[in-house]
Formats: structure tokens, C-alpha cells, sequence
């Protein structure tokens, strides 16, 4: 059953995020200025050039720039595994969000940082003589909507051996998913397979519990901009956003993680 107290932890940090958000200051302060424009609460002229400095700060959240060097900066902490370790025997694989929809196929309702996960890991796995996998991750709906059974069905799909499978599916962040592996893991090292931008944070957290992760980053988004057209980088899109949110989304976590003095 998962803890009430880290449900609560866990909507309080997700408000404090949302709250924290750039965007969503901006929108707040945009509100009151167009209130205080149409009741001609102060200069006219002032209240313009305030919205006009809002509207380029998001132009600045959505073009490459600042995005790239969010991502690019957790990402290049850590180096893709090319060569394993014969000796390490176990392959940690973390939830990356699902589908709350149960008639929906592990293909469909994984998420993409989801599915690049367990693919990463598989190889890992498969590149290992003797090495079980921890498919992790749960869901407040319940435990048969959580990551890991959906990680559980692409297992068996890739011809995983059920003896070679261990579902973790109670945890609803990646500091539980830490905490509730450990028992299985103990002391023994072991491939942490999670995407690029969240493997600094993962890091931390696991090894506050003590234990001996290897970091297997997979899901890189830093790349992508390599490819953008010259007139992509300076125009803004969406695609930037989304790129900026799970950049924002590591930084406020691992500070969050510092305040609750959960991480070393």
C-alpha cells in the first residue's frame, strides 16, 4: 500500500513545482497587468512594457537556447554504458510514467521516457551472463496500472525468464523506488537504467540509501538540437518547452530532495 505521508510529500512538491514555474508566474502576472490595464490601475505605458518583457521571457523558455543548456547539462554528467561488467547481476530499471487505461497494450500506455528505459535496460540485461532485472514503478490507481506490471508485459514479450524478473510497484517517485529496492540489492553494485536528464538526480537518491548504482543513461533529449535548422534555434516551439518542463522539472526535484534532506 503506498504511504499516505509520501502521497501528500509527493502533491506538495508537484504544486510547489507548478507554482515555481516560470510560465505559470508569468501567466499570473499577465492576469493582473491586463486587469489593472482595462481598470486603468496605473501608467498605461508601463503596464505595455511589462507585458511585452513577459512575452519575451517566453520566448526565451521555448526557443533552443536556454532549454539545450538545461538538458545538455544534466545529460552530459553521464556516460552511455557501451561495455558491461560481467560480474554486475542486476539491472534497475525506473518507471517513467504510464497510462492510467488498463485495456491499453504495454506498448501504448508506456510512456515514451518510459519505453526508452526498457529498452535500455533489455539491452543491458541481455549483455549480461547471469544479471535479473527490477522493473520498477507503481501507481496511485492502483497496483494493476503501474509501471512496472506494464514492464512486466514487455518482459514477457522479450522472452524475459520469469525467474529473472523483479517487480517493484508500490513506489510513486524515484526516492521510494530507492528506498523499496533496496532489500533486493543490498550491497551488491548494479546498472541504474533511467533517462540522462533524470540520472544525476537518481544517482543522488540511491546512493543516499547506500547502495552502488552504475549509471546506464538512455532517453537523451540534447541531441535533437544538433539536428534543428538554423531557423528552428531561433524561433520558438513547442518542442523546446517540453524539453525546458523535464529540465525544470530535475532541477526543482533535486532541490526538493535537499530541503526534505533526503539525498546527500
Amino acid at each position: 500500500m503506498i504511504h499516505i505521508d509520501a502521497i501528500r510529500a509527493s502533491q506538495l512538491r508537484h504544486i510547489t513545482e507548478l507554482v515555481l514555474h516560470p510560465l505559470f508566474i508569468e501567466f499570473i502576472v499577465v492576469i493582473i497587468l491586463i486587469a489593472c490595464l482595462f481598470r486603468q490601475v496605473g501608467d498605461t505605458k508601463s503596464i505595455a512594457l511589462g507585458l511585452a518583457l513577459l512575452c519575451s521571457g517566453s520566448v526565451v523558455l521555448s526557443t533552443s537556447f536556454l532549454p539545450r543548456w538545461m538538458s545538455v547539462k544534466l545529460e552530459d554528467q553521464y556516460a552511455r554504458v557501451t561495455q558491461v561488467d560481467p560480474n554486475i547481476h542486476w539491472v534497475v530499471v525506473l518507471g517513467g510514467g504510464v497510462s492510467g487505461i488498463k485495456a491499453m497494450p504495454a506498448s501504448d500506455a508506456l510512456s515514451s521516457a518510459s519505453l526508452r528505459r526498457f529498452l535500455e535496460g533489455l539491452r543491458v540485461y541481455r549483455e549480461l551472463p547471469n544479471a535479473k532485472m527490477i522493473l520498477s514503478g507503481g501507481s496511485r490507481r492502483g497496483r494493476q496500472y503501474a509501471n512496472s506490471v506494464r514492464y512486466n508485459e514487455l518482459a514477457e514479450m522479450f522472452d524475459v525468464p520469469e525467474t529473472d524478473r523483479v517487480l517493484e510497484g508500490t513506489s510513486i517517485n524515484t526516492a521510494d523506488e530507492a528506498r523499496l529496492i533496496k532489500p533486493w540489492l543490498k550491497d551488491e553494485p548494479f546498472y541504474l537504467v533511467t533517462s540522462a536528464t533524470h540520472m544525476p538526480r537518481s544517482m543522488a537518491l540511491f546512493e543516499h540509501q547506500g547502495l552502488h548504482p552504475i549509471a546506464a543513461p538512455c532517453d537523451y533529449t540534447g541531441f535533437q538540437y544538433e539536428n534543428q535548422r538554423f531557423l528552428k534555434k531561433f524561433l520558438p516551439n513547442t518542442g523546446n518547452l517540453v524539453s525546458f518542463n523535464a529540465a525544470w522539472h530535475e532541477y526543482l526535484g533535486s532541490a526538493w530532495a535537499k530541503l526534505r534532506n533526503i539525498r546527500a
